[in-house]
């Protein structure tokens, strides 16, 4: 781990990011985006978001089918299935990817950018979209991520995944949490293929009251980044708050699992200016000390999953080459 001192350094602001927020662009200050005790507002904002980056994109490299997955509780979920255009013949690896955004926002749209690098890799990828709070408070929206992934492993053939190339969970932001429960749950099952790797951009993985005693004085980032760009210390609570997750159990944090020596091989990265930051960087240490492979992507001075607001920032398309790459480790043998 990093000292108190060199953690600290981490939130020193980005200096493009300064500039961009200097410049006065219209939408260079991402604060309004996740302002989340106005849920509805947020989610309105995420639309527009999402449909003007679709707008700008060009023509998508892959096939996208919508698909319709069924909950334990019967309800109908959305869902999409991304596909190369010319798959291998004897099959592709697979992604199951979960959607960050704090629990209560988030659309499909939001992950196209990994399938856009994950079919370029000659993967599938299966995005299903879980329920949200308020509406549908813990442990609903779990319980709809894991139904979507069982619902990938059961049709694997269809989809035309072939797990022995790689099978891989992923997500962002609590997306992130949600893949690394499917992952303890699934290797604790150990029925079907092994995973083979995982990935997890800014997790939340704890809070405060839950950090390993071994590592609570690296616990910082709460609040030397409690006013952020882009989340606070006042949004996360705000947002827990309308989750409502149990602070005890590891399905909603999941540093609180016993063992994570189970685990694949793991790609985590973390934004130095995030107050989730200290709990990504104590995840990927406490993978480690547990014998998982891990490779880890710090980046200084960046709020929390910052290639979202700033999409045409040079530290964005770094991230999206550092995503590339990681990807790539996560699929080598």
């Amino acid at each position: 781990m990093l000292s108190p001192t060199e953690l600290a350094a981490l939130s020193d602001p980005h200096p493009e990011l300064l500039s961009i927020q200097r410049s006065g662009i219209p939408g260079s200050d991402p604060k309004p985006m996740l302002c989340l005790n106005d849920i509805t507002t947020a989610r309105a904002f995420i639309r527009l978001f999402n449909s003007i980056a679709a707008a700008a994109k060009p023509k998508p490299s892959y096939a996208m089918t919508p698909i319709q997955v069924t909950s334990r509780d019967g309800t109908v979920l959305p869902g999409r299935v991304y596909t190369p255009k010319r798959p291998s013949t004897t099959g592709c690896p697979g992604l199951y990817v979960c959607h960050g955004g704090g629990y209560v926002i988030g659309e499909l749209d939001g992950q196209e950018w990994i399938a856009e690098i994950w079919t370029a890799l000659g993967g599938v990828m299966v995005d299903v979209l879980y329920r949200h709070a308020p509406e549908f408070v813990f442990p609903a929206g779990m319980g709809d991520a894991v139904d979507g992934f069982r619902w990938m492993m059961q049709n694997l053939d269809d989809l035309g995944i072939n797990p022995s190339k790689g099978l891989v969970v992923g997500g962002d932001s609590n997306g992130a949490d949600m893949a690394l429960v499917i992952a303890h749950l699934y290797t604790q099952e150990q029925q079907g293929p092994p995973l083979t790797g995982l990935y997890l951009a800014c997790p939340i993985a704890m809070i405060e009251s839950n950090v390993p005693d071994r590592y609570k004085e690296y616990y910082l980032s709460m609040e030397q980044n409690a006013k952020a760009s882009a989340l606070t210390k006042e949004s996360v609570e705000f947002l827990l708050s309308v989750y409502k997750p149990d602070l005890s159990s590891p399905l909603s944090f999941p540093i609180l699992f016993p063992d994570h020596s189970k685990l694949p091989k793991t790609y985590i990265q973390v934004c130095g200016a995030d107050p989730l930051r200290d709990g990504g960087l104590i995840l990927e240490q406490a993978l480690k000390d547990s014998g998982v492979e891990t490779k880890l992507e710090v980046y200084p001075g960046l709020p929390h999953c910052f290639w979202g607001p700033f999409m045409h920032a040079d530290f964005t398309k770094r991230h999206k080459k550092d995503s590339e790459d990681g990807f790539k480790w996560l699929l080598s043998s």
